[in-house]
């Protein structure tokens, strides 16, 4: 979606012209902002975030609700995004069940409100922040301290490789750690479950694994999609 609207109020300018009468009781003509700036503003944020395009078309307007799972999804997500007690958002479980387009309606409902969001693919972001690290150690604090301060972050795929080395879970702590420590809003999705089933992120790590459990409210918002692939929408066709 490119950043343009074709407003006719203010002709793409983003300012109106207003007649207003001053205190001394002449008339005078003002510049005043066009309620089109709101969307410009926020397609530029969006565009920002790293999402792409789908950051305009997974909403939850589009996220399907035909069985009970998926309205339990959307309806804790949106829970989620009315309240403002608990920090964190983690779904994990079936593959193609919807949770990257639930998370990223989380992210655009968060965008509308104002809040400053980013996006990363743990895959992506561990193996860059570990070249980074050999290379150049303070670009790579940078890097880091982003994640760890952004407003909101949207950690997608989480812990998706079935080992993570010593230096993979050392990064994840840090980044949930300071999170955590400063109270920020963090969306996480994952093909483990937190603590329910197999392959959960609590095999993996206790200190990263209770840490969220404590954010999401504990089952409030801490989401397990059991595996079953009939749950797989990516190949609804085909089952």
């Amino acid at each position: 979606m490119e950043n343009k609207l074709n407003c006719k109020n203010c002709n793409n300018t983003g300012y109106i012209l207003k007649q207003i009468t001053g205190t001394d009781g002449n008339h005078y003509t003002v510049a005043v902002e066009c309620e089109c700036n709101a969307k410009r503003k926020y397609i530029t944020q969006a565009q920002s975030v790293g999402l792409g395009d789908s950051i305009f078309n997974k909403t939850f307007e589009t996220f399907e609700t035909t069985e009970p799972w998926q309205q339990t999804i959307k309806q804790k997500a949106q829970e989620f995004c009315n309240q403002n007690k608990q920090k964190m958002f983690y779904i994990g479980g079936q593959i193609g069940c919807g949770k990257t387009h639930i998370c990223t309606a989380i992210i655009n409902a968060l965008l509308k409100l104002g809040y400053n969001c980013h996006y990363v693919i743990w895959s992506n972001i561990i193996t860059r922040l570990k070249q980074t690290a050999y290379d150049d150690k303070q670009l790579y604090y940078e890097q880091l301290d982003q994640l760890k301060f952004v407003e909101v972050l949207y950690i997608d795929d989480f812990f998706k490789n079935p080992t993570a080395s010593k230096a993979d879970i050392d990064i994840a702590f840090q980044i949930i750690n300071a999170r955590y420590l400063n109270n920020l809003t963090t969306i996480i999705s994952s093909e483990r479950s937190l603590c329910k089933g197999t392959n959960t992120l609590l095999e993996q790590d206790e200190a990263i694994s209770s840490r969220i459990y404590e954010l999401t409210g504990g089952g409030e918002f801490n989401l397990s999609i059991l595996k079953d692939k009939n749950k797989n929408y990516r190949f609804k066709n085909l089952i």
